[in-house]
């Protein structure tokens, strides 16, 4: 089995540490006497952060001129998907106990509600066909499948948008994030932002790839 590169295991230790936190200040009781609305807002913040972290990988692979950049893509995705998912499940199942006459009227009348089971769903899809060898079986349909993450991540931040009652530039800020990522993909933008590779990079690149 190859080992993971430097660079893969931070990306692990980085995901993780998100988690480790809250678990900590949970068994401290820092959260009390709201636990699950914290945890909700919590997951979801910190999948957002995965998710935007992700899509960055390529922009700073294609500036920087080092491949070492993109190898905790797949890492920060599948740790988005987690978080999403613990957020999704801390409503349905902490605050709402699967109570569909619950829920069916919370969905009706907030329809950000379905966005983000959408965008769950869309994370889904992208988490299960992440594995290695659907992607060597089905490459050009990996690729097709894997460029649902920028409609995606629309949808992830439209729906935290509506869902915040209060101030919202956290959630333009992750808006205007995103705009910039998905800039910084156009081939004319691509070359010009390129940063010439120094001797000492190639170092720092090599040494995360081991």
């Amino acid at each position: 089995m190859k080992r993971p590169s430097k660079i893969k295991l931070i990306a692990w230790v980085a995901s993780i540490l998100p988690a480790g936190w809250f678990i900590i200040n949970y068994a401290l009781g820092a959260y009390n006497p709201y636990p699950t609305l914290f945890l909700t807002q919590f997951a979801g913040k910190t999948a957002i952060v995965f998710l935007l972290l992700s899509l960055a990988c390529t922009p700073l692979r294609n500036i920087f001129s080092c491949s070492s950049l993109n190898q905790p893509r797949k890492v920060f995705g599948l740790a988005s998907f987690y978080y999403a998912l613990a957020h999704a499940l801390t409503f349905l199942v902490l605050d709402y106990h699967l109570k569909w006459n619950w829920l069916l009227p919370e969905f009706q009348n907030k329809p950000y509600l379905l966005l983000g089971l959408a965008a769950l769903l869309l994370l889904l899809v992208l988490a299960l066909t992440s594995i290695r060898s659907f992607q060597k079986r089905t490459a050009d349909l990996w690729i097709k499948i894997h460029r649902w993450v920028y409609p995606t991540t629309l949808l992830v931040l439209i729906h935290q948008y509506f869902a915040i009652k209060g101030d919202k530039r956290t959630a333009i800020l992750y808006l205007v994030i995103f705009g910039i990522l998905m800039i910084l993909r156009v081939p004319f933008i691509k070359s010009k932002v390129r940063i010439k590779r120094e001797d000492s990079f190639q170092k720092i690149n090599r040494w995360l790839l081991s």
